[in-house]
Order: structure tokens, then C-alpha cells, then sequence
């Protein structure tokens, strides 16, 4: 803080006569942008302080970048004890991060499922399959930036925190230019983006259904079914797989995306396992595993599924009733349960494959336990033999070694238990949510990040969420 005044005192007729000068007093905010300009005012015939006073001062402070001039001929003018801002910095203006622009749909049926008309979308009019030719660019990168310098009232410059460049993995079949600024396709192929990963599979068109005539379909790429998958059969594909009519029991495996234009009634003996999205018309008695969201258009009904993301039910009936219904987020569905008391349950905050490899991971504790104990048994009574024959002191041997090897085992195991108890714990509670436009009926178990709610009532209209060990039920 730095201020100039000047004070002279008179006798006059034994009577002490003030006279001070007006000053100005320069403070400027801890990280040097904003400078402030007080007016003290004159007592008696002091002077009032000029502009060129305030300059003067601001000079000698060293405060010479954004001066607003205005400022002080406000302050001048009118002349009150106040504080103006006086001088402001640049703050720099950072680079941006490198983006990665995909010129083809990473979703196609997502457009379907999420517009706003989508119940008025003739699946025949959906084009699912993207091919692109060889040499065709698939994406461009756009360059970070290093960003603009900023500057303090002090004129001192601020440097830039330069953008950072994104990255992205290329698969199969797709390759930078010299460049380094565009991919492009290595094959005539369709192209798909899933985990960050960019590929360009071969596509495998089945013209019918899956059958005794076509048998099991294996393919490292996308497949696209244009018929049913029937009970008992197998697809499986290192990409997206694209089926335009219904799936009964059968084993469905995506490397990528799942998508089923029409639906699934698995009879209690469909598995789909995808690491990306999955979308249907409906699901019912199946087993869902997957790495993205699930989005289903009319009803989940006695499903067990596991989406790492969301599972959305929001268009036509919007039903999930009966089952088992895990996301790593957000449910979001039109009814939950049913009159009767289905029972029905819902679980959000952790991801469903952390869970089952926690629960993987304890099964492997427990067995190596009980593994190490009885080899350590039987060290125990070899250990009292004094004199063991060869092939017994070979078997000691190997024990030893096994318990060393268990142990070793355990560490990792106990050490990677560690690391899922705390990524499940940071996990978002905020974004853990259910939401129900229509009703949520008694009967419906819930689980947010831990906290349990028996729902006895109905509820209409609701958003369900965590706060301090318990859900909460709240507006839609």
C-alpha cells in the first residue's frame, strides 16, 4: 500500500487552522491482476489530488499494464472517499487439448433411441451398416494449442499452460497419415470406436437367420445378421454385431456394439456380453453383461443386467420388472416393478465388473487360504520324519515351494482387493441416480453406493440418490 499527502498547519489567532492535501492510496490484490485506487479527500484548503498525481503514484508502484484512465477521472470527479479498480491483467488464455473428430456415427441406432420421434422411426429405414473404402479418411485430429500469454498490472508476463494432446488407440486396420494429423481406413470395411479405440473391421453379412443352416458364426470383425438368432446357437465377432430380427437362447459376444432391431426372449438361457453399448427393442429372461449402456426401448423383464454405464428404458412402456438391474451410474426408466409386488431390484454407484471381479477375487483368496493351509499341514507332519525317503523329501520340497507361490499370490490378490475397494469407493455418489417418470411400485429393491431402500409404497415422478448413508427419494 503505497499513498502521497501533504499536511500544514496555521495558527491563526491562537487557533490551530488544518489545511491537508488529498491523496491517493494504490493497493493490488495478492496475485498481482487488479490494482485499486483510493481518493483520501483535503481537509480544509488542502488541494484535491490531479490525474497527474494517480499517474505519478501508479509509476512509482510499477503498475503500468491495463490502466483504465476513466477510472481515474471518475474518482477525480467525484471527488468521495471510495475505491475504483484502477488497472486490470490479462489472465493467459490456455491452450486447448487436441480433439479427435470420427467422420462416421459411432452409434447409428443410438440416433434412433435417443430423438424425440423415435417411436415413429421405421426400423426399415435405419441404415445400421457404415462401410468405408480403403485409403478413405475416417478421422482428423485437431491440434492443441499453446494458448496466449497473459499479463499482470505490473506488465509482467504470465506464460500459457499449453494444450495436451489426446490420445486415441488404433486397432485393426487403421493407420495415421505422415502427417499425423488424419486416420484413415487400411481396407473397404466398417469402421468402430469403442474404449478409445479405433478399428476398421471386415463385415460378415448372414443374409437369413442363424440356424442349423448357417451353424455357429465366428468372425474377426462386424457381423451383420439379417434374419432371427436362434435357440442354441452362437455369434460371436471381434466388433460390432448388427441383428435385424429377434434372439432367442442363444449366446451373443460383441467385441464392440450389440445391437438387436428387434428383441430377446431368452428363456432363462440367453448370454449377451458386449464391451460396448447394447440396444434392443425389449429383453426378456436373459443375462446381460456389458463394458457400456444399456438402452432398451420397450421393457427389461426378469433380466439380470450389468451395464458399467447406464441402463435407459425410456421410450414405449419405459418397464423394468422382475430381475436383477445393476448400472455403474444411472437407471433411468417410465415404470419400475409391478401391482403385484414383482419383486424387482435396482443397484447404481458401482460398476458391475469391479463387483464381479471383487467377488472373483475373494473365491481366489479363500481357495488359496485353504490350499496353503493343508500344504503347510503336511510340511508340518513331513517336517518331524527324520529321514525321509527321496521321493518324500521331493514332495517336501515341492510343498514348499507351492506355499511360497500361494503366498506370493495372495500378496498381489490382497494388494489388487485394495485397489477395487478404493476405485469403488471414489466412484461418483452424485452421479449415481434412479430416476422413474411413471411409478416405482412396492416390492423394488434399491441400491445406491451401498445404501439400501425397501420401497412400500408407491412412488410417482421420482429421482432416487445417495446423501449420508441412505437414499433419498426426491423429485423426477
Amino acid at each position: 500500500m503505497t499513498d502521497s499527502k501533504l499536511t500544514d498547519n496555521k495558527m491563526i489567532d491562537n487557533k490551530e487552522i488544518i489545511k491537508r492535501d488529498g491523496w491517493f492510496r494504490v493497493k493490488v490484490a495478492g496475485d498481482r491482476m487488479t490494482a485499486y485506487l483510493e481518493l483520501e479527500p483535503p481537509l480544509g484548503e488542502g488541494k484535491w489530488p490531479t490525474k497527474a498525481d494517480a499517474f505519478q503514484l501508479l509509476q512509482s508502484e510499477g503498475i503500468v499494464y491495463g490502466i483504465n484512465e476513466a477510472a481515474i477521472d471518475q474518482i477525480i470527479t467525484e471527488g468521495v472517499n471510495q475505491t475504483v479498480v484502477v488497472a486490470k491483467g490479462t489472465p493467459p488464455q490456455h491452450g486447448k487439448d487436441s480433439e479427435i473428430e470420427l467422420l462416421f456415427e459411432t452409434g447409428p441406432i443410438r440416433k434412433f433411441f435417443y430423438t424425440e420421434d423415435a417411436e415413429k422411426v421405421d426400423y426399415r429405414d435405419i441404415q445400421t451398416v457404415q462401410v468405408v473404402q480403403t485409403g478413405q479418411v475416417i478421422a482428423e485430429k485437431i491440434p492443441a494449442t499453446k494458448g496466449e500469454p497473459g499479463f499482470d498490472v505490473f506488465g509482467h508476463k504470465i506464460e500459457p499452460q499449453a494444450g495436451k494432446d489426446k490420445f486415441i488407440k488404433l486397432g485393426n486396420n487403421a493407420a495415421w497419415t505422415g502427417d499425423k494429423l488424419k486416420i484413415v481406413s487400411k481396407i473397404n470395411g466398417e469402421p468402430s470406436f469403442v474404449n478409445n479405440q479405433l478399428n476398421v473391421y471386415p463385415v460378415h453379412e448372414v443374409k437369413g437367420d442363424v440356424n442349423l443352416e448357417s451353424g455357429n458364426i465366428t468372425f474377426p470383425g462386424n457381423v451383420v445378421i439379417h434374419g432371427n438368432v436362434d435357440s442354441g446357437f452362437c455369434v460371436e465377432a471381434e466388433g460390432d454385431i448388427t441383428i435385424y430380427g429377434n434372439v432367442e437362447a442363444a449366446v451373443i459376444k460383441a467385441g464392440g456394439n450389440l445391437t438387436v432391431l428387434g428383441g430377446i426372449n431368452g428363456q432363462g438361457k440367453c448370454n449377451i456380453n458386449c464391451n460396448g453399448d447394447f440396444t434392443s427393442k425389449y429383453i426378456e429372461n436373459t443375462k446381460v453383461d456389458c463394458g457400456g449402456s444399456v438402452i432398451v426401448k420397450e421393457a427389461i423383464m426378469h433380466c439380470e443386467v450389468n451395464a458399467n454405464s447406464q441402463v435407459l428404458v425410456k421410450m414405449g412402456k419405459g418397464l423394468i420388472v422382475g430381475g436383477v438391474i445393476r448400472a455403474g451410474e444411472t437407471i433411468v426408466a417410465k415404470n419400475v416393478g409391478s401391482k403385484f409386488g414383482t419383486v424387482t431390484e435396482l443397484e447404481v454407484g458401482v460398476k458391475p465388473k469391479l463387483k464381479i471381479e471383487q467377488q472373483e477375487l475373494e473365491t481366489s483368496l479363500v481357495d488359496n487360504k485353504e490350499k496353503i493351509d493343508k500344504a503347510q499341514k503336511a510340511i508340518a507332519i513331513l517336517g518331524k520324519v527324520p529321514h525321509l525317503p527321496p521321493e518324500r523329501q521331493a514332495m517336501y520340497k515341492n510343498l514348499l515351494k507351492t506355499v511360497t507361490i500361494l503366498q506370493d499370490q495372495n500378496k498381489k490378490l490382497e494388494a489388487r482387493r485394495k485397489e477395487l475397494i478404493e476405485e469403488m469407493t471414489v466412484l461418483s455418489k452424485e452421479r449415481s441416480k434412479i430416476r422413474v417418470k411413471g411409478i416405482i411400485f412396492p416390492g423394488v429393491k434399491v441400491t445406491i453406493a451401498g445404501a439400501v431402500l425397501n420401497v412400500l409404497d408407491e412412488y410417482k415422478y421420482v429421482s432416487l440418490s445417495y446423501s449420508e448413508g441412505e437414499v433419498i427419494v426426491q423429485g423426477y
